[in-house]
């Protein structure tokens, strides 16, 4: 009746898309950048887990492998790519912040060209491995549901406008993460799925208590 593939894994994915769908609508709606910020976190949890599920799925054919491969990077670029800039342009807007245009521009350009850069290195990386991936090369996008929940989580230390451009600045960064040339040991062991939730959970309560 649809097209598409339904599973365990994917639904996964799916509830880490709902959540930046809903962080959207907090952020520029309601302007609550708090919540917005826990959305990603929740993202971050989802993505971590649907890879491990979906290995575990004894049936998963190529064409299931494939699929999910394909779906991840597209809700990545959602969740880990363009949320972020979302949330600063939701900050800027609730702060009535006017930074400069073309900087914004530039930056946001930057920060996504790198980001599908990446996913689109990946997945054709992806493809010709067997088994599962040991090594990264460079950060992954998911880094984003670390990255700027920690940033945040020190902003009552900065000015409405210096945190503007602290988060500006990370964008930077973090563009140029994804795509650096540099191999990083992919976490793994059952205590890796143990202990980030739990060190999710302390940032999503953290950041409840701001």
């Amino acid at each position: 009746m649809f097209i598409g593939k339904f599973n365990r894994a994917i639904l996964i994915t799916l509830i880490g898309t709902l959540s930046v769908m809903i962080g959207c609508y907090l952020s520029l709606v309601e302007g609550n950048i708090t919540a917005a910020i826990i959305c990603l976190v929740i993202a971050g949890v989802s993505d971590m887990f649907d890879g491990k599920v979906a290995r575990s799925m004894k049936k998963r054919d190529e064409d299931d492998k494939e699929y999910g491969i394909q779906i991840d990077s597209l809700a990545d670029t959602v969740a880990f790519v363009v949320y972020p800039i979302i949330i600063l342009y939701a900050y800027l807007l609730k702060n009535k912040l006017d930074l400069n245009s073309v900087m914004l521009v530039m930056v946001s350009t930057l920060f996504i060209a790198c980001g599908v850069t990446r996913l689109a290195y990946f997945n054709t990386k992806a493809n010709k491995v067997d088994g599962p991936v040991k090594y990264y090369s460079g950060f992954p996008v998911t880094t984003s549901a670390m990255f700027f929940p920690l940033l945040y989580l020190f902003k009552s230390f900065m000015s409405i406008k210096v945190f503007a451009y602290v988060y500006v600045l990370m964008l930077i960064v973090i563009a140029f993460l994804f795509i650096v040339n540099v191999k990083i040991k992919k976490p793994k062991g059952n205590l890796f799925y143990i202990v980030v939730p739990i060190i999710a959970l302390a940032a999503i309560t953290a950041l409840i208590l701001l």
